[in-house]
């Protein structure tokens, strides 16, 4: 009997275009701008750093990368500043409503604690969710590893079976959950894929777990 529902964030609840622009413009405006450089040389020199360092769970997070460029900035300010990139899919608040009657709903991310903070502040989903992990903060390593499903399980006293996972990364989000026990749900929102465990929309998903 599934007795909680845990979803990923980023291309699952949220699209990615807020945290492309933090990554790939937003870091490289402040570079250029404190260190006095153009911005297509500073492209150059915070990919190289992107590229040199990795990819652990400090990685995911903006506050670190500010932090190791010695940059003059606060990480909520910056990522507010641009608060109008962050996106919520269409179907998620109705289905939430649904499914919060009778699951308890959980969220399991690769996206750092910082930035799960202000997405869910400013989404108004902060109580949305009975539990939030973070694999990178959290866990300090991303859902490649099948362990950080099993830790969530063990922290919600909850069976493997007794949880399923939605998300839209067939190896993180689908293989690794199954690998430990668990149900899970892949999220094609391209329409592309299609098999028994596979949904197009957040619609779908209250029918699946019938």
């Amino acid at each position: 009997v599934i007795k909680a529902i845990s979803f990923d964030l980023d291309d699952t609840l949220t699209n990615e275009d807020f945290d492309k622009f933090i990554w790939w413009v937003a870091i490289h405006n402040i570079y250029a701008t404190q260190k006095g450089i153009k911005f297509e040389e500073a492209i150059e020199k915070v990919h190289k750093e992107y590229a040199s360092m990795p990819e652990k769970g400090e990685w995911y997070s903006v506050d670190y990368w500010i932090k190791h460029f010695e940059l003059d900035a606060d990480w909520k300010s910056l990522m507010l500043k641009y608060k109008q990139f962050i996106i919520l899919y269409h179907d998620v608040k109705e289905v939430f409503s649904i499914l919060k009657k009778k699951y308890k709903l959980i969220l399991i991310t690769n996206a750092s604690r910082d930035r799960i903070e202000v997405k869910l502040e400013v989404l108004g989903l902060n109580d949305s969710f009975d539990h939030t992990f973070s694999a990178t903060t959290d866990f300090v390593r991303s859902k490649a590893g099948a362990n950080v499903f099993a830790k969530v399980a063990k922290i919600l006293a909850l069976k493997p079976e007794e949880i399923l996972h939605v998300g839209d990364h067939q190896d993180f989000d689908y293989e690794k959950p199954k690998s430990i026990g668990m149900n899970a749900i892949l999220l094609d929102r391209s329409g592309k894929k299609t098999g028994p465990d596979i949904i197009h929309n957040l619609n779908e998903l209250p029918g699946k777990i019938k």
